[in-house]
């Protein structure tokens, strides 16, 4: 009736002409929030079922969705109609490096896939948790370990998906040259002039000349760390009966002094000793210890999630570490160990992000010689190392970790008029704040208040039966 021809496309049904055609460069389902662009033909002017008015636009569907325009020419109407299918895909992450200058790096995150929400991404020491994705300024030293980057939806917090980043050479700072310090005019360079040993008890008193009024630290060498000047020096009984030479050392501003060999022996030619049984320390060989061809190398650590069942193993592999007697390696991961000399320990109930330490100590002295850090990602499903919530429980999110605020949000659900302990403690145990709450059947976020420090620090939230500690890491 119009003066319009009616017809019928193949592939797209068209009520009047002209016929319209919306068309595609990738036909396959797309991920949720992924853009796509749909062309239009067979008309004049175009009006799409989103408002706009071009030839072509660009569409990011959440969920599957039916695209229609209206086409014109000449008076004469035509429908075009194209479904957009929307598959979940898999949550990734990446980094690239936008600059890279000696001690510093500049990255520019990207995510895909997920549910399709805003991406929130977090770093120790890039960002707390931040929808924008860079470009993030960091800075590098020479013991800057990899950067663990996490990502993760808005609607899923639970899940997170770890990228590590490895510093490439270009951000390494250039070698630093320490020119000795002083703070009175004239100063000599430290040297030790002289050493004197007590041969009951093997207290050793060194003499110095130069250096400035800073505190004064010595050592010696392969037996004990640096000591502070006024803590005594005491040769380790099996050396000292060894007859022979050491080797001494002080420093000061960090600076060290050049060796100095002691020989004890013209002092102590008759003596013979017996120790005494506290000064004894049989230290049986540590299975968990590193590789001996890294000692002397930075100390370092990683670890790993195994899923068995119901339970799960977590195991710590550390390499380097100073090469000093009566030493052991220690091994802590908070809410699943305390300090503990076995590289694996079994877990039952873990948080989605890990924080794993090692350090090494003298059992003598109890000097901790180094100490590093390691994060990695829970693997396991409910059931291994994650335990399913079950009706009468409760639930717990913590909303932005890492942080940098003296606070830690975190949100609640559980039993109507359930009455829930919050605690917060350091890696020490020493308690830095607690509360009471009454939960509610809907998540309720509240404030636990942390230490004025960086650091890890520990939430536990327990009811009557139950009990969750998770890591809370503030830089």
């Amino acid at each position: 009736t119009n003066g319009c021809a009616s017809v019928t496309a193949v592939t797209v049904a068209v009520q009047a002409l002209p016929l319209v055609i919306i068309s595609t460069s990738n036909s396959a389902p797309i991920c949720s929030g992924q853009t796509v662009s749909l062309s239009a033909s067979g008309a004049t002017s175009y009006l799409w079922s989103n408002g706009e008015t071009g030839t072509s636009i660009q569409v990011a569907p959440m969920t599957t969705t039916t695209y229609s325009v209206v086409g014109t020419i000449n008076g004469c109407t035509g429908v075009g109609q194209i479904t957009r299918y929307v598959t979940p895909c898999p949550l990734t992450l990446s980094a690239v490096i936008t600059d890279c200058t000696p001690g510093q790096l500049s990255l520019q995150l990207n995510a895909s896939g997920g549910t399709g929400s805003p991406y929130q991404y977090a770093g120790v020491g890039v960002t707390a948790w931040t929808t924008q994705s860079g470009p993030f300024a960091v800075s590098v030293y020479a013991d800057t370990t990899p950067l663990n980057i996490w990502v993760r939806n808005t609607d899923n917090p639970a899940y997170l998906v770890q990228y590590t980043l490895s510093i490439p050479a270009c951000a390494r700072p250039l070698p630093v040259t320490i020119n000795q310090p002083a703070s009175e005019t004239g100063s000599q360079p430290l040297h030790i002039t002289g050493a004197s040993i007590n041969c009951s008890n093997q207290r050793i008193t060194i003499s110095t000349t130069g250096g400035s009024n800073a505190t004064l630290y010595q050592r010696i060498v392969l037996v004990t760390g640096f000591l502070p000047i006024n803590q005594d020096l005491i040769l380790d009984y099996g050396v000292f009966a060894e007859r022979k030479p050491v080797q001494l050392q002080v420093q000061q501003n960090g600076v060290s002094s050049p060796l100095f060999t002691f020989d004890y022996t013209d002092q102590c030619p008759l003596v013979t000793i017996t120790p005494p049984a506290t000064q004894t320390f049989a230290i049986p060989q540590q299975s968990c210890a590193s590789p001996a061809a890294t000692l002397g190398q930075p100390l370092a650590l990683s670890a790993s999630l195994t899923c068995q069942g119901s339970n799960g193993v977590l195991s710590f592999f550390p390499r380097g570490g100073q090469l000093q007697a009566n030493t052991v390696f220690e091994f802590m991961s908070p809410g699943i160990t305390g300090w503990t000399t076995s590289c694996t320990v079994s877990v039952t109930e873990a948080d989605p992000v890990l924080v794993t330490f090692v350090r090494q100590r003298n059992v003598v002295t109890n000097e901790v010689l180094a100490q590093t850090t390691y994060t990695l990602t829970n693997p396991c499903a409910s059931g291994a190392g994650r335990t399913a919530l079950t009706d009468d429980s409760f639930s717990v999110s913590i909303l932005g970790n890492p942080t940098t605020a003296r606070q830690a949000t975190v949100a609640i659900a559980g039993r109507a008029g359930q009455q829930l302990w919050l605690t917060v403690t350091d890696t020490q145990g020493r308690i830095i704040s607690s509360r009471q709450i009454d939960a509610t059947p809907w998540p309720v976020p509240y404030q636990a208040e942390l230490g004025s420090a960086a650091g890890v620090y520990l939430l536990t939230v327990r009811s009557i039966q139950k009990r969750q500690t998770f890591s809370i890491i503030r830089y």
